[in-house]
Parts: C-alpha cells; sequence; structure tokens
C-alpha cells in the first residue's frame, strides 16, 4: 500500500514539473522609473525565497533578547513551581507559599501557582492570602471553576459549610458532573443535614464512583429517616410514609420513624392502621412495643387477651394490657399485668406506672420502692456472663 501511494505521488510530481517546465523557462520583466530589471522565472522565485528567509530572520533577531529573557524567566517559574508543589506535599506550608507564589508571578500560566499558594496560605491561618491567591487565580478563564472548587475545599476545611455550599452554587453549569463538586456539594449537605439533598445527589455520586452503591443505600436510609423524624405536620409526615416503597414500610426502623413522629404531632391514630398491618405479618416485641405507647391504641382488652395467648411472654403486650385495664379501671388485673411486664422485662416505664397503680391502692412502700427502680435501675441484675476462652 504505502509503495503504490509513494508511486502516485512521484507520478504527480513528474506531471507537476513537465507542467511547470516552459513556465520556468520564461522570464520576468521589472520596470520602475527608468529602470529595467529581466530576470529568469526561477532565478526569481528564489530570490524571493531568500527575500522571504532574510525577513524572518531579522524578526527572529529582533525578538531575540525577549525569548531568551522570557524563556529564562518561565524556566525559573517552572522550577519554583517545582519545589513549592513538593513543599506542599511535605507540609512545609511557609516554603510552599513563597515558592507557588513566585513560579504564579513568574509564570504566564500562574493559575496553578495561585491555587496551591491559597492551599499553602490557608494551612498557615492566612486567609485573606488565601482569598487574594484564589482572587488571581479566579481571573484566568480556564481556571475560574478550579480557584471557586478550592475556594470551598477551604471553607469547608474551616467548617463553613454554608458559605462552602454558597460558593459551589457560583461555579459554571455543567461542572456538577465533575467528581470534585460532587464530592464537596456531598460534605456541604451532610454538615448541614440536608439529607433530601444529599439523597437525590446518591445516583451521581454512585456514577462519578465517588461511593459505592451499599453507601449510596445507607445514605438515601438515613436522608428517608430524617425526613421521618424532621416532619413538621402530620401532612407531610403521611405523605413522606406514603412515598416509600412497600418494602421499606415493612422495615422496624422506618416504621418507628413514622409511629413516633406521628406521637410526637399529636397524631398517633394515623399510624396505627400500619403499625396492625405490620403486626398482623411479622409479629415482634420491637412493634408491639410501638403499638403499645400509642397515646390511645385502638385494641381492645379483649384482643389484648386474644394476643396473649399466642405470645404469653411478650413483656410490651403484658403492659399494653396493664394499661387496658388500667383504662377500664380493672386495677386488680391491671397490677398483674404491670409486674408481669416488669419481671419479663425491668423497664423503667413500666415500673413507674405500676408505682402510680400501687401508689393508689395506698400502697406506699411499694409504690416507693418501683420508683427508685424506674429511677435508678434500669435493668435487673442478669446472669453472669459467661467467661471468654482464651486460646493459644
Amino acid at each position: 500500500m504505502k509503495a503504490f501511494v509513494a508511486l502516485l505521488v512521484g507520478v504527480a510530481l513528474a506531471l507537476l514539473a513537465i507542467w511547470a517546465l516552459p513556465i520556468l523557462e520564461g522570464y520576468v520583466l521589472i520596470r520602475t522609473g527608468g529602470w529595467a530589471i529581466e530576470m529568469n522565472v526561477l532565478v526569481f522565485i528564489v530570490l524571493l525565497l531568500a527575500i522571504y528567509a532574510l525577513f524572518r530572520l531579522v524578526i527572529w533577531a529582533w525578538n531575540l533578547p525577549g525569548n531568551v529573557v522570557r524563556r529564562f524567566f518561565e524556566r525559573r517559574a517552572a522550577a519554583q513551581l517545582e519545589v513549592g508543589m513538593l513543599a506542599l506535599s511535605e507540609g512545609n506550608w511557609r516554603k510552599a507559599e513563597k515558592a507557588l507564589a513566585k513560579a504564579a508571578k513568574g509564570s504566564d500560566r500562574p493559575a496553578m501557582g495561585y491555587l496551591g499558594a491559597a492551599q499553602a496560605a490557608h494551612r498557615r491561618g492566612g486567609d485573606a492570602r488565601a482569598e487574594d491567591y484564589l482572587d488571581q487565580a479566579g481571573r484566568e478563564g480556564r481556571a475560574k471553576d478550579s480557584a471557586a472548587i478550592t475556594k470551598a475545599q477551604l471553607q469547608l476545611a474551616s467548617d463553613q459549610p454554608e458559605q462552602a455550599l454558597a460558593t459551589l452554587s457560583r461555579v459554571r453549569r455543567g461542572s456538577e458532573s465533575r467528581p470534585r463538586v460532587l464530592q464537596l456539594l456531598a460534605r456541604c449537605y451532610e454538615r448541614l443535614d440536608r439529607w433530601g439533598e444529599l439523597s437525590d445527589l446518591v445516583p451521581a455520586l454512585v456514577k462519578a464512583e465517588i461511593i459505592e452503591p451499599a453507601q449510596g443505600q445507607d445514605i438515601s436510609r438515613r436522608a428517608a429517616l430524617k425526613s421521618l423524624d424532621d416532619a413538621a405536620d402530620i401532612g407531610q409526615l403521611e405523605a413522606l410514609w406514603r412515598k416509600l416503597d412497600r418494602f421499606s414500610r415493612k422495615d422496624f426502623q422506618y416504621l418507628s420513624a413514622f409511629v413516633g413522629n406521628a406521637i410526637k404531632l399529636g397524631a398517633g391514630e394515623a399510624a396505627e392502621k400500619d403499625l396492625l398491618a405490620a403486626l398482623k405479618k411479622d409479629w415482634s416485641e420491637p412493634l408491639i412495643r410501638l403499638y403499645a405507647d400509642l397515646p390511645s391504641p385502638g385494641a381492645t382488652l379483649t384482643q389484648a387477651e386474644k394476643w396473649l395467648k399466642a405470645h404469653p411472654d411478650s413483656p410490651a403486650l403484658h403492659l399494653l394490657t396493664a394499661r387496658l385495664c388500667a383504662k377500664a379501671e380493672i386495677w386488680g388485673k391491671a397490677r398483674e399485668h404491670y409486674e408481669t411486664s416488669v419481671r419479663l422485662d425491668p423497664n423503667p416505664t413500666a415500673y413507674a406506672e405500676l408505682a402510680e397503680l400501687k401508689a393508689r391502692e395506698g400502697d406506699a412502700e411499694g409504690a416507693l420502692d418501683d420508683y427508685r427502680r424506674a429511677l435508678g435501675r434500669t435493668e435487673e441484675p442478669g446472669p453472669e456472663p459467661a467467661p471468654k476462652l482464651e486460646h493459644s
């Protein structure tokens, strides 16, 4: 193939020479004033080339001193940049700032030097100098975003997440796809407890390989839990709850956050239906404890006693039954279930309610005893832990 191309080029040059030969055999006549200059075409072409070469030589000689000086300063700036970057990596902030500032001033591309000098100045506590270096770096069009990103990084290091977020918001549109911008945005949202926005950022963080998919799922989970905890009214809380998929609504942590905030908002009945549905599908002690903590659970005493037949060793269910008995003023059965509950699980809340019941019955000594347990003991002493075996 190469031989064929070379053959074609050779043929083309030969044809060009044959075409140009009659022209080169002619002459050029130049008349000016009383002068007439006549010369062969080939000599005229050579003369033109010589004049052009002489012109270029004059220009080169004219620029030579400036080029020599400029290259000297460029080499010196490059050497200072290397010294500064090495000092920066070694933690020698003073040396790094001095060298990088010199490198920036002596270079026609000063952005990198100013960005490094800003980091070194910040490390030395010179935030005003760091700001000045970043401003100078930002004047370089190509380094404008890099200067903003570095500034946000330094603001986060100074525990100023709000300012860092404001700085990142001024970064040119489209830069949010840059891994460093995403990473800094994630840190800002986390520091500011803005979990919803952090959750929205998760797909981009995973795509940029800043976090693993499992970490992304954890962030989304924390964001959802935080949103449930922070909902300001029952409408917002229910909207967030319905937004979760059905698998998440079965998760105890999500359900606990939902029920807990519903109770805080004075709308515990809004969570009862979901809580009963969860208990029906998968009975568990934590779930019945959540149900027992509802201000006005809808379960009847008959329903609670029916549950007790299936789960006689549930301390939370005994506590719920005791409360229902107390509500119905069946004091003897209430006391029996309270005592069973604290025997199965020495819970301070159950002890406090049992103490109130005993005080109502006139058992002052028993009430005082239980109040002490509620205030001073969260657990009854249990069996000694098994000794650990040491393997040689």
